[in-house]
Formats: structure tokens, C-alpha cells, sequence
């Protein structure tokens, strides 16, 4: 199922990606309008990680009018281009750029619930961190061998991936870890 699909949530986009898309168009093809919109991205992302006490719903309001202007300063360059020629279905065809301003107009709330929402991030490079080993485990061996495996070593991986986000020493914790299992009488002595 995507992502976008899921219903009754409140869906939240990674802005690092598209902090990534407007550093190349800025660079690329020297679209000066987004090079605007990745200095306002990289101002938020800063505030957020100062804590959401210093994002006020004047402070909001005001990050989101200057969203909506360099966006439609977007839209007004690539209006003032030429067209490209349609594809081979018909249909009309648009640049990288000009195709990011849309997907940046219909997804905006989507983009800027970060600034509304304590608990909702900047972006989700940390999820995909916490996923990249598995992956990787995929890529290198092709899987494992039994579900079981599969279970264990998504079991460990999440114990140090938790105490590593706490700021829990690794091996201190799984020693905290054992000596409650064994308080509980989880596993003999």
C-alpha cells in the first residue's frame, strides 16, 4: 500500500528531500527561485531543532506566506519559459522544477505540519537509517534464511537502535536489559 493511501493519518513529507531537489535545481539549471526555497527550508529545519517553542503561530504564518511567494515566483519563471514539446501521449510536459512547485502546492500542508506539530520531524532520514541495515542485509545475502532469523535480527537491531537514541551506552544496556530478564525469571541464571 503507499504511503500516501493510508487513511486517517496525518501524513508528513521528508523535507530533506526536497531540500536535496532544490539545491540541484539551484545548482543545475540555476532556477534562483529555489535556491530561495532551500534557505527557507534550512532556516526551518534549524528552528525546529531548537524545539517547537520557538516556531509561534505568528512565526508559522509568517513562513508560510514566504513559502507561498517564492513558490509563486516559481510558477512565473516557468511560466515565462518556453514550452517544451508535448510527449508521445499527448500530453503537455513539464520541467523538473516545474513539476517539484506542483508536488510543493499540492502537498504543502503535508510539507509544513513539521512547524504545527511537536512530535512530527523536520524529515525522516532517521526512520530510513533505522531501516538501511535490514536492506542491506537483503541486498548482500538476499534475506534470511528462516522468518525466525528475519525476527532476531530485527529484534536485536531495534534494542541498539533504542538505546542508541536514548544515549544509552550499548553494552551498558543490554546488561540492564538481562539483569530485569532475569529479575523476572525470563531466562535462568
Amino acid at each position: 500500500v503507499s504511503y500516501n493511501k493510508l487513511k486517517n493519518v496525518d501524513h508528513a513529507l521528508c523535507n530533506i528531500h526536497h531540500m536535496r531537489e532544490l539545491k540541484a535545481l539551484k545548482e543545475i539549471e540555476e532556477e534562483v527561485w529555489s535556491g530561495n526555497l532551500y534557505v527557507l527550508f534550512n532556516i526551518l529545519r534549524r528552528r525546529k531543532n531548537q524545539g517547537i517553542s520557538s516556531i509561534t503561530n505568528d512565526y508559522m504564518e509568517k513562513m508560510t506566506k514566504l513559502y507561498d511567494k517564492i513558490s509563486e515566483k516559481g510558477f512565473a519563471y516557468h511560466e515565462s519559459k518556453e514550452e517544451l514539446p508535448r510527449g508521445k501521449s499527448g500530453r503537455k510536459r513539464h520541467r523538473r522544477g516545474h513539476n517539484l512547485l506542483r508536488r510543493l502546492r499540492k502537498n504543502k500542508s503535508e510539507i509544513l505540519r513539521f512547524m504545527s506539530e511537536e512530535k512530527v520531524p523536520f524529515s525522516n532520514n532517521q526512520a530510513e537509517r533505522d531501516i538501511r541495515m535490514m536492506k542491506l542485509k537483503q541486498k548482500i545475502s538476499g534475506g534470511f534464511r528462516t522468518l525466525e532469523g528475519g525476527e532476531e535480527f530485527s529484534r536485536i537491531k531495534s534494542i541498539f537502535s533504542t538505546l542508541s537514541k536514548q544515549k544509552i551506552n550499548i553494552l551498558e544496556g543490554i546488561k540492564k536489559i538481562q539483569n530485569s530478564e532475569l529479575e523476572l525469571g525470563l531466562i535462568p541464571p
